[in-house]
């Protein structure tokens, strides 16, 4: 774990972001930054230029890949193919993944590379998978949490402060590595000796969960969550990923001989179940209380994150209808002020509830319009404008990582944390 790091530059410019998601009204037509990634016979990232052919990005993954079979076969050849490129070795024995190789993406967002590790881990990559849990261990502050982001060699770039999300997804990401480990043959003993190196992260992630508890409210603390805007309100898209990381906590701490502090992270879960039933299913699961305007974040309620009850499935049929653009994709949140730019994360994060749901059809809808706008060399790019365009960063590591998933939850390969979901009235 880290403590009293200084604040500095990566080391090699390498790291992972996602755009800030706040709510202010952005450009008509937004710009596509590159048409994708690729490695120089050095070794070094470079862009794609706007306008390259095809074939300008090379090789893609000819390994196994979930999705093999299926007209999405080439779509997530390229996105783990660009997972390749932007997960790298960022010296003294570390590996980030990174997000987009442009200015405004250089960071290591712990709930970002969660996802990537998950989609590692899902595609059968156990040790890539592993070695990004591994960076996220070693950037973890001494309390359990860890900064809105940071840079490749492992400093805070800014004074954005800790996220509690990204608790969440972090305990999240390594149950999702441990049963695909298990369920694809990794031999208990490499499952064992990777689930002890991490131990630290999990013991400690656990408690900073539980201790982020606002007991009187049965919810965590006010926290940035992916938006990254401040709040003074605790919101959706904080609550459910500390339930989430603490039913994910429940199930792994037993298999470290911390049964007592998964009792009590068991316990924690069901209160924070009962507080988010209290505070937004009452509401209709909206983004905050006191908006009542919905967001992405009501797929954080569907599986694969937790056991879904039926009313969860009407709020995230609901929250599609809401965040759907012209174009055809969604938007993180109805309070957007552009109606007409479609983010692919979070289209590719309904495409993953409905998937792990069993609503097949939903899912390829979602699919089929993921890989009916990514770039000329395949990419997937973080927005497609109102003229259905790819734009903004590409490829986006996030939406690489979801697109995967997605397909590896129509095969039924991306389990839900054992404990259910949130308990209703």
């Amino acid at each position: 774990m880290r403590s009293n790091r200084p604040l500095g530059l990566p080391v090699l410019a390498l790291t992972l972001v996602v755009t800030s998601l706040a709510p202010a009204a952005a450009p008509a037509s937004p710009t596509l930054y590159a048409e994708g990634v690729r490695l120089t016979s050095d070794g070094r990232i470079e862009n794609v230029p706007v306008g390259a052919p095809a074939s300008a990005a090379g090789p893609t993954w000819d390994g196994a890949v979930a999705g093999e079979g299926t007209r999405w076969e080439p779509m997530a050849r390229r996105a783990l193919a660009d997972l390749d490129v932007l997960t790298r070795d960022v010296g003294d024995g570390r590996t980030a993944a990174l997000a987009g190789w442009h200015r405004s993406c250089w960071y290591v967002w712990p709930r970002d590379a969660s996802f990537v590790a998950a989609a590692y881990a899902v595609s059968g990559r156990h040790d890539d998978a592993l070695a990004v849990l591994r960076f996220v261990q070693d950037v973890q502050e001494d309390d359990g949490r860890w900064h809105a982001r940071y840079t490749s060699d492992g400093a805070v770039p800014d004074d954005r402060g800790e996220q509690l999300d990204a608790i969440g997804w972090v305990l999240w990401s390594v149950w999702v590595w441990l049963q695909s480990a298990r369920a694809q043959g990794l031999s208990s003993t490499e499952v064992d000796a990777g689930l002890t190196e991490l131990r630290p992260m999990v013991v400690g992630a656990t408690h900073a969960a539980i201790d982020s508890l606002d007991q009187g409210r049965a919810l965590p603390l006010p926290s940035q969550d992916f938006w990254e805007v401040p709040l003074t309100e605790t919101s959706l898209g904080t609550a459910a990923p500390v339930l989430i990381g603490l039913r994910a906590a429940a199930a792994l701490l037993p298999e470290l001989d911390e049964n007592s502090l998964a009792a009590t992270a068991s316990a924690a879960s069901d209160l924070v179940s009962d507080g988010i039933a209290a505070q937004f299913g009452r509401r209709g699961y909206p983004r905050l209380v006191t908006t009542r305007e919905m967001d992405a974040s009501v797929a954080f309620l569907m599986p694969p994150f937790t056991v879904a009850p039926p009313r969860h499935a009407e709020a995230f049929a609901l929250a599609r209808s809401q965040l759907r653009t012209p174009e055809g994709g969604l938007r993180p949140g109805v309070e957007f002020k552009d109606r007409e730019v479609s983010w692919t994360p979070q289209t590719a994060l309904f495409a993953l509830g409905a998937a792990a749901s069993g609503d097949s059809a939903t899912a390829s809808e979602y699919l089929d319009w993921l890989d009916a706008h990514r770039t000329r060399v395949g990419s997937l790019s973080e927005k497609v404008d109102a003229q259905g365009r790819p734009a903004a960063v590409a490829p986006l590591a996030w939406t690489a990582s979801l697109v995967l998933l997605t397909l590896g939850a129509l095969d039924g390969a991306v389990p839900a944390p054992p404990g259910g979901g949130v308990r209703l009235d």
